[in-house]
């Protein structure tokens, strides 16, 4: 009896699969299920087959399953770590991964790294890794059966064959709904009739690229990496009744056919059940009533990403996953915009490159950037901003922080030139208009810091050296800082101060009034809190400071009892130039700094953002 893993267990192929287990439930035991996030059917599948355990990825559906499921003895693992989790457990015999797209890949590849043989439906796994795949495959022994018909029929014409006599393959296909379609209708094609094959029921993501023939483009290289044909030796005839699901040509001109209905459960069957045929309850080929087979060329005007595809697997390397090779010529992928889980990935040479394909698409709500060079993020952050509502920067300071590309946080300045509804979507046009351009950035503090030239509170602060106040104008760098020696507040302070300043509120004075009030004991004075800080931080000494421009803002966070210690981080926050006002007049700037005065628990007490006038270095 042979351990089953099926991945992907809710959708078409699991389905099928776990149909083929119901016809043939003497052969098999299942340990694993997996599901994305259709609970129900999951739930129902774990009742009737009673696996080991199940994965709901999900991680909202996680608390209905296990509810569910409590009472039959089955294990219930969550998330994405469940699902490769499962995938790397060498104690089955077989793994059929039916997860649709790009998904499926690393279960594949932990699946043959632990040594267990696979039953593939996934194309993306051999598309994208491919050359990692097989490279573990010789390490472990993992066998890959294919599931798809295609390379199903190829696996059974090649059996009991030798690859040297194997002259070339051909790989058919229906050529989906638009096979007779003309071309120039092509743009008022509906989902609806993109969705509605002629001979085959599978999901709609696998449909889709049927109705396109990427799905033929995706076997191409998958063909490659299966059975080691090079491209030249690989072609593609257009099949409508789906009857011969692909047929090998050997050296001495002989061709042999794989022939069936079109029903996913006999790949499957044989899948799971090689090096034999055992007998099941599908559905006979009779040929007599199909009366004839035909074929033609696929048309590559219609069904471009054959040709793509081709030209991907000729260059290699990392190509395969890169199928519009020149973005700056082929510009649909700027200008129709796609929704729904589709990525088109584009290569360029440089920065300026990246930024160029970044602002083709004249308006998007988000854009992402990953990159550990803060001065790279802030050159394509200030050029690409004025094309996207929001940027968010990826590094790993911040990475696992991230709540993901699509998502906004509360009350985030958000929106931008998006093309969905005629751009006015989340203000859009409309907001620009009105507001002039806002993008809003998301990344970690220190890469916010260098992107906008002004301290963000949070970010990297390298301890100046010497004083700042020994630096002119353009010696300064944002984020630098003064770290002050500390100072022990007393009550002394706070008498002298309210002599001094005339301030003798309550609170700072008399202890007999504090109670139904936020103190506990005699407070220190804010303002003193603030002169004593500069105090701290100023080097009194002739330099380069020329005076005190005064304060933008002051926070009193915390109160301030006698007895507790006092210090500033003292930061530069940002820069502001200034023009001479005659050829007499000193070259300056202004100088914006944070003043962070904390306590003994390193917590804020003070927070204010000061100006000083520096005299410049260049008077020129």
């Amino acid at each position: 009896m042979k351990r089953l893993t099926i991945l992907g267990a809710t959708g078409s192929i699991g389905v099928n699969a776990l149909n083929v287990v119901r016809n043939l439930d003497e052969n098999f035991s299942i340990k694993y299920l997996t599901a994305n996030a259709n609970s129900e059917l999951l739930i129902e599948q774990a009742i009737e087959f009673r696996p080991e355990t199940v994965v709901i990825v999900n991680k909202e559906k996680a608390n209905i399953v296990k509810e569910s499921l409590e009472n039959f003895e089955i294990d219930v693992m969550v998330g994405r770590e469940g699902l490769i989790e499962c995938a790397k457990d060498s104690d089955v015999d077989i793994l059929l991964n039916g997860l649709v797209g790009s998904a499926g890949m690393e279960p594949t590849f932990q699946a043959v790294k632990s040594g267990v043989d696979v039953a593939l439906s996934n194309k993306e796994s051999l598309v994208m890794a491919g050359e990692l795949i097989n490279r573990e495959q010789e390490v472990s022994g993992s066998t890959i059966f294919p599931v798809d018909s295609e390379h199903s029929a190829i696996w059974q014409c090649l059996t009991g064959e030798s690859m040297d006599d194997v002259n070339r393959i051909i790989l058919t296909g229906s050529g989906g709904p638009f096979r007779t379609k003309n071309v120039k209708s092509f743009s008022n094609i509906t989902p609806r009739e993109a969705l509605n094959h002629p001979n085959w029921d599978m999901g709609d993501k696998i449909t889709i690229d049927s109705a396109t023939m990427m799905n033929k483009g995706l076997e191409i290289i998958e063909t490659y990496w299966l059975f080691n044909m090079e491209p030249d030796a690989i072609d593609i005839v257009v099949h409508p009744q789906s009857i011969i699901h692909s047929m090998v040509e050997f050296k001495d001109r002989s061709i042999k056919a794989q022939l069936g209905v079109p029903d996913m459960k006999i790949p499957i069957q044989y899948a799971l059940t090689y090096p034999k045929h055992i007998d099941s309850e599908w559905e006979s080929l009779d040929l007599a009533s199909i009366g004839s087979l035909t074929f033609e060329y696929p048309d590559l005007d219609k069904f471009p990403s054959i040709k793509l595809a081709y030209d991907a697997l000729r260059t290699g390397g990392t190509t395969p996953a890169v199928l519009n090779d020149n973005p700056f010529e082929k510009t649909d992928c700027h200008i129709i915009e796609a929704f729904g889980p589709v990525s088109t990935i584009l290569p360029y040479k440089n920065l300026d490159e990246a930024i160029e394909l970044a602002r083709m698409g004249k308006g998007s709500l988000v854009c992402s950037i990953v990159t550990s060079d803060d001065n790279i993020a802030r050159e394509f952050t200030v050029n690409a901003a004025s094309m996207h509502g929001r940027i968010l920067v990826l590094n790993k300071d911040c990475a696992k922080e991230s709540t993901g590309h699509g998502s906004p946080m509360p009350l985030l300045t958000h929106g931008g030139p998006g093309r969905a509804g005629g751009g006015e979507e989340m203000g859009g046009k409309r907001g620009i208009l009105h507001y002039l351009q806002r993008t809003a950035i998301q990344g970690h503090p220190t890469t916010i810091s260098k992107i906008t030239s002004q301290y963000q509170v949070g970010g990297k602060q390298d301890e100046a050296r010497p004083h700042v106040f020994r630096k002119y104008f353009e010696e300064l760098k944002i984020g630098e800082t003064v770290f002050t020696d500390t100072h022990t507040v007393t009550l002394e302070n706070i008498e002298e101060f309210a002599e001094i300043s005339g301030d003798k509120f309550y609170a700072h004075m008399d202890e007999n009034s504090l109670d139904g009030t936020i103190f506990t004991e005699r407070v220190a004075h804010g303002y003193y809190i603030l002169s004593r800080a500069a105090g701290l931080f100023v080097d009194p000494s002739k330099g380069p400071v020329l005076l005190n421009y005064g304060i933008d803002e002051c926070r009193f966070t915390k109160p301030v009892y006698p007895g507790m210690n006092i210090a500033v981080r003292f930061t530069v926050k940002e820069k502001i130039d200034q023009e001479k006002r005659s050829d007499d007049d000193i070259a300056k700037g202004i100088v914006k700094f944070l003043v962070d005065v904390y306590d003994d628990e390193d917590e804020t007490v003070m927070l204010a953002t000061i100006l000083t006038m520096f005299k410049k270095k260049n008077q020129d």
